[in-house]
């Protein structure tokens, strides 16, 4: 929240959206002031409905099942008639572009999530979910060789029904993969504590590095391709890196700016 207060400023003054009810629709969360604030509106109502959530799991478990699942069902299958219809025939009429729309994805994730422990637990339930996710895998490459580069852009992201599925299951693999991965780690202590740093780094660079993303490109020195764009991508990853280490040395920097403690 604070930080969503400074990027609504410097939006404001920097970046010249001299606005003031835009202004005030970005520190409110109504808007976001930067792309990769997206989630902040988000924030509060899953918020309030994560306590919700947890009553409801405690007693009314096989209602909110048959809930997820028919809401999951009803949301593929308008999000795939939707595409290859190119949007003439959008059922359930959800606007799948505006926040609400991004605040049921969030809410589908953040039920399904809350079985994840349950469905690892499950070999019969684990492997349903590999196969569920390998057919939306399928679904989704069938859906998304018809659109153009620009529409499959859109389609990734507001079809995210096809992508947390597989995405689920391919937590639930490296979680099954982890004590050896934990068993790895600790034999090296250098290298535990190099994870250490650089974990503690990642929310600064997730801060910082719009700016640079923006101060780079003004220079315009990556074009567009598939390699400039991983060059660039480093570039910014490398130099913000660097930057959140060397703020944070800073003595009596407080730890809690960057969450580095």
């Amino acid at each position: 929240m604070l930080w969503t207060f400074l990027f609504s400023l410097y939006t404001y003054f920097i970046l010249n959206n001299k606005s003031i009810a835009l202004l005030l629709q970005n520190i409110t969360f109504q808007n976001r002031p930067m792309p990769q604030m997206w989630y902040i509106q988000l924030l509060p109502v899953i918020y309030v409905l994560i306590p919700i959530l947890s009553i409801a799991k405690k007693y009314f478990t096989q209602y909110l099942g048959s809930i997820f699942i028919v809401g999951a069902s009803l949301l593929g299958i308008g999000t795939l008639t939707a595409s290859f219809t190119q949007n003439k025939l959008v059922p359930f009429q959800w606007n799948m572009s505006g926040s609400w729309g991004l605040v049921f994805i969030m809410l589908a994730l953040l039920i399904f999530g809350s079985y994840l422990n349950d469905i690892v637990k499950s070999k019969k339930t684990f492997i349903l979910l590999g196969v569920g996710a390998i057919i939306s895998f399928v679904l989704f490459v069938i859906n998304t060789k018809q659109l153009s580069p620009a529409g499959m852009m859109s389609t990734i992201w507001y079809t995210q029904i096809w992508i947390f599925i597989p995405g689920s299951f391919l937590i639930l693999v490296i979680e099954k993969l982890d004590p050896y991965f934990e068993g790895f780690i600790s034999k090296s202590k250098s290298l535990q504590n190099s994870i250490i740093k650089l974990s503690n780094l990642t929310y600064g660079v997730y801060i910082v590095h719009y700016v640079f993303l923006n101060f780079i490109l003004k220079f315009n020195i990556f074009h567009s391709g598939l390699l400039n764009t991983i060059i660039l991508a480093l570039f910014v990853l490398i130099v913000s890196f660097v930057c959140v280490w060397a703020i944070t040395k800073i003595p009596k920097f407080p730890s809690f700016v960057f969450l580095t403690k």
